[in-house]
């Protein structure tokens, strides 16, 4: 059995027809039918029940299937990866990122990326960070640059810091909390509160820290857009979790303060290759632009 035939069987499976799957794979019904006649005389075993509605996959069908997925995955990423490592700088180079690196680093650094490899096509995906990960894992993507992933396995895959960002909460100079010198979590909680994700749930999405004991913000409007927050923080509508440098320009202005919360966050931004790709002078040299725009966007103390 080899990765032709895994497509063939999954196109099938998914259609639900032989004429529908020969037509999506670009080949011939018949020469798709004499093809799984073979692997099903070569296994012993029937895949598909045939009936003039189309192709039912059989359970031995179904497990092959199943299983065929993450193979064809795998085999593309393992080319992938051979390409890179051959990689010069033109060809083409596929890039997925978080979308806390959408506002800020991602302008800056297609704009070093431009400047840097100006034969090189470059494509530049921002998605959510568990959509990217699948995405990532079945070889779509040759970088992945998001916060950090600790369920990514170690030994297949290697994880470059690009930088630090500090999460603070930031609220209009109107606001009440504003005024105090000190806020405690309690009167924290007391106003409604806008940001990505809640501040327990920052610690499960690349973030180290300690979130103190009792933050449970229950009046909490979550949004992905740092325009959309930073504009009900402005509007003294709610307070904002955010990272700093996305909203130092509000901050110097004075449109935003910090306020003196007892917790401190911060959100760790990752490049990720494959370990076998990671050997790629190319992926070196973009992973080090990376760290490079990261260091010019937050140099940390």
């Amino acid at each position: 059995m080899d990765v032709r035939q895994l497509r063939q069987v999954l196109a099938i499976h998914l259609q639900g027809s032989f004429v529908k799957a020969a037509d999506e794979l670009g080949i011939a019904q018949p020469t798709l039918s004499k093809s799984i006649a073979r692997l099903e005389d070569e296994l012993g075993v029937r895949l598909f029940d045939r009936s003039g509605a189309g192709a039912r996959v059989t359970p031995v069908g179904a497990m092959i299937a199943a299983r065929a997925r993450s193979i064809i995955g795998e085999s593309e990423r393992l080319g992938r990866d051979i390409e890179m490592v051959l990689a010069g700088q033109v060809g083409e180079l596929r890039i997925g990122l978080g979308p806390a690196l959408r506002p800020v680093f991602l302008p800056r650094f297609a704009e070093a990326m431009a400047v840097r490899w100006p034969r090189l096509k470059v494509r530049l995906d921002v998605d959510r960070r568990e959509r990217l990960q699948d995405d990532f894992r079945a070889g779509r993507y040759d970088i992945l640059i998001a916060a950090y992933a600790e369920e990514l396995p170690k030994a297949d895959f290697v994880q470059t810091e690009v930088f630090r960002s500090p999460i603070v909460a930031v609220a209009s100079p109107d606001h009440p909390l504003a005024q105090a010198g000190k806020v405690s979590i309690a009167e924290f909680l007391r106003y409604p509160n806008a940001g990505a994700s809640t501040p327990s749930m920052l610690t499960a999405q690349g973030a180290v820290g300690d979130v103190p004991a009792g933050v449970r913000q229950d009046s909490m409007i979550e949004c992905t857009d740092d325009a959309t927050l930073k504009r009900l923080a402005k509007l003294g509508l709610a307070t904002v979790f955010i990272q700093r440098h996305e909203a130092q320009v509000e901050l110097d202005a004075g449109d935003l303060v910090i306020l003196p919360i007892p917790w401190r966050m911060t959100l760790v931004l990752t490049a990720t290759t494959t370990r076998a790709a990671s050997h790629s002078p190319l992926l070196q040299q973009v992973v080090g632009l990376a760290r490079k725009v990261g260091s010019e966007l937050y140099d940390p103390p």
